[in-house]
């Protein structure tokens, strides 16, 4: 009987909490294949991050003056003008942060990735510290929450070539499927993507093949209250008849994200993919 295979790659996605900076620099929790599925690798403040394929993105909380660097004018989801005197709850300049706004640091010394440690170092806009500058830098609150995402294929985020970059498996090792709480982030911005959407967490489980009777998970984070709808895509996806090539459900290239139109049509948006997968036995 023939099978169809399917394709996942990998796709990083974390949030946390903001944290204050200490002499100028706020230091995020390193980032792991298993707390957000990629290891960024160093960057240095002279690169600049739009060439890395993922980006850093603060959303703020507490309304706080001048405390953003003067680079960043516009709202990434809205587009709206921080300095507009109509799109927010005062007339600010564009420099001061109010509640909601969402910036995306794309300056090139925005932040730094040390050696071989994942830690994403945002620099505040006081010019203090190794990271930031006046124009570059964004002073975090606590209450606030940062995202690393990655949007496009890069050899500055690994894992590449190896175990947790993707993975193909015949459609009929899927054994199951199991709806997790999704909940990164701070206060009412926990469990939300940037622009504001709920999101939800989709556990994949395929077994391994290896003869201890483990299993592979594939971990999404995906529009939230779409669990039912993500059942219904595998079922299309399992039904493939396609044969002659793998099915490719989801990966990243230096074009951006591809999702397999079983999912995107049910109104899912995929955020994170994440593999757990097992060392063959050889």
């Amino acid at each position: 009987m023939k099978t169809p295979y399917l394709y996942f790659g990998r796709k990083g996605y974390y949030a946390q909490a903001g944290v204050a900076p200490s002499t100028g620099v706020a230091a995020l929790t390193a980032i792991t294949n298993a707390n957000g599925g990629m290891l960024p690798i160093v960057k240095a403040t002279s690169v600049d991050p739009t060439t890395y394929g993922y980006r850093v993105v603060h959303k703020a909380v507490d309304a706080v003056d001048d405390k953003r660097g003067t680079d960043y004018t516009t709202d990434f989801v809205t587009g709206e003008l921080f300095a507009s005197t109509t799109a927010w709850a005062s007339a600010k300049n564009a420099d001061d942060i109010q509640a909601g706004q969402v910036t995306n640091l794309t300056s090139a010394a925005a932040y730094a990735v040390g050696s071989g440690d994942q830690v994403v170092t945002v620099g505040d806009n006081t010019a203090t510290g190794s990271v930031g500058s006046v124009a570059t830098g964004i002073t975090m609150t606590t209450n606030d929450t940062v995202w690393v995402e990655e949007f496009s294929f890069n050899a500055a985020v690994l894992p590449i070539a190896t175990l947790g970059a993707d993975l193909c498996v015949p459609a009929t090792s899927l054994i199951g499927m199991e709806p997790l709480a999704y909940t990164a982030g701070a206060g009412a911005n926990a469990g939300t993507h940037y622009d504001g959407t709920s999101l939800d967490k989709t556990r994949l489980i395929f077994k391994s093949g290896d003869a201890d009777r483990t299993v592979d998970t594939v971990d999404i984070v995906h529009t939230g209250a779409k669990f039912k709808e993500m059942c219904e895509a595998m079922e299309d996806l399992m039904n493939s008849t396609v044969y002659d090539e793998m099915v490719k459900v989801h990966y990243l290239d230096v074009a951006g994200q591809h999702v397999h139109n079983a999912i995107s049509s049910r109104g899912i948006t995929i955020h994170g993919v994440t593999l757990t997968l097992q060392n063959r036995a050889v």
